[in-house]
């Protein structure tokens, strides 16, 4: 039995609701159909599916069990609040992969989809002391910094140079496996 109703408009949306709970606890959504508006608060979710149809966990999905993949798995763990649901668009699981029309039509949406979202969640995976390093390094960055460093750089100023290991970290964290995907760069833009 499927866990998808047709979609009554060709303006319509399922969005996830990642119900409440704590690490080691079942994960439990609802999926629920939207007519898509700009005013529709939702975030959206970019990751990368994996390799495997084998490697995967279940979840509650409007009361049955449905098999995802481990990493969104994983992600959907590590998103959910202890306090309140959260609300997401997630491909794998807001578009009926089954339905080829559906998939080709949501395809063309998802443009609009993470554009109008109020937060674009980047899955990497799981952090640890390199890639939480880097994330760091990245977000001490700004624009305008980086413009008078690079400047400084120029005029040979020593004191901008980066730590070897810091660009290690970086370097790794840009070699995992979400970052081989071609659909990232309509995500990330449109974020």
């Amino acid at each position: 039995m499927s866990i998808y109703n047709q979609l009554a408009d060709a303006n319509e949306i399922r969005l996830l609701y990642l119900h409440c709970g704590r690490k080691g606890e079942p994960i439990e959504c609802t999926i629920k159909h939207h007519l898509f508006s700009s005013k529709l608060a939702y975030e959206a979710l970019s990751y990368e599916w994996g390799k495997s149809d084998r490697d995967v966990a279940p979840i509650q999905l409007n009361h049955s069990t449905h098999h995802v993949r481990k990493n969104l798995w994983q992600a959907l763990q590590h998103l959910r609040s202890k306090e309140r649901p959260r609300i997401f668009w997630v491909d794998a699981l807001c578009i009926n992969q089954r339905d080829v029309k559906e998939r080709n039509h949501q395809v063309s949406q998802m443009g609009k989809i993470y554009e109008s979202a109020t937060n674009v969640v980047v899955w990497l995976g799981h952090s640890d002391c390199m890639s939480s390093w880097a994330l760091k390094f990245l977000l001490e960055i700004r624009v305008g910094e980086l413009a008078t460093r690079y400047k400084m750089f120029c005029q040979g100023d020593t004191r901008t140079r980066i730590a070897k290991d810091t660009l290690e970290a970086v370097s790794v964290l840009c070699q995992r496996p979400y970052w081989n995907r071609l659909w990232i760069i309509q995500e990330i833009v449109l974020a």
